[in-house]
């Protein structure tokens, strides 16, 4: 049973050493403060240190506060998919308050464990979204369909690959026994 971060907030002290209490104590504090600092620091670090230091892009863990190595030492069955409803195109790299605006919006979404910060450029654009990794490519590809995503990013190799979007050509899954299973949404 987990405790419940709001009873915890209004409980007593956490006993020195009980880093999961304090560790959820410091997660519901930057709920309770929402967009106020906490999307400005994290827009100025992504704007000072992320962005200069990835020119092909990045995949940040705004939990954590660091970049997801990308190449070959990536885990090779991961992929990276991105959110519905959480992007954003700029017609430029973004400034820090591009971003912090941007991660205000998101602060809710940027806080959930696994959810991290993509950004990349794309011709004369810059894009940004809230991104999950996958692991599997079909798995990934099927998650991508259901999220209205057109592409899914191999971060070991560098490449994206097209996710077809009708139901007609729509991802499956192949399991060891050899079946394969679609997403039937009210088939």
């Amino acid at each position: 049973m987990q405790p419940n971060i709001v009873s915890e907030l209004r409980g007593p002290a956490a006993a020195p050493g009980d880093w999961v209490v304090q560790r959820r104590l410091d997660y519901a504090r930057k709920i309770r403060a929402g967009s106020r600092g906490w999307a400005r620091q994290l827009a100025q670090a992504i704007a000072d240190q992320v962005i200069p230091k990835s020119p092909p892009g990045f995949t940040f863990n705004p939990r954590l506060n660091r970049c997801l190595a990308l190449g070959p030492n990536t885990d090779p069955a991961v992929y990276i998919v991105s959110l519905e409803g959480h992007q954003l195109r700029l017609p430029r790299i973004p400034a820090e308050e591009d971003l912090a605006l941007w991660t205000s919006g998101q602060w809710a979404s940027l806080l959930c464990e696994g959810n991290y910060i993509g950004g990349w450029p794309w011709h004369a654009d810059y894009f940004l979204d809230v991104s999950v990794l996958i692991r599997g490519k079909a798995a990934a590809k099927l998650f991508a369909w259901a999220n209205h995503q057109f592409a899914i990013y191999h971060p070991a190799t560098g490449k994206s690959y097209s996710v077809p979007n009708d139901m007609a050509s729509r991802p499956t899954l192949s399991f060891p026994d050899s079946t394969s299973y679609g997403v039937g949404f009210g088939e």
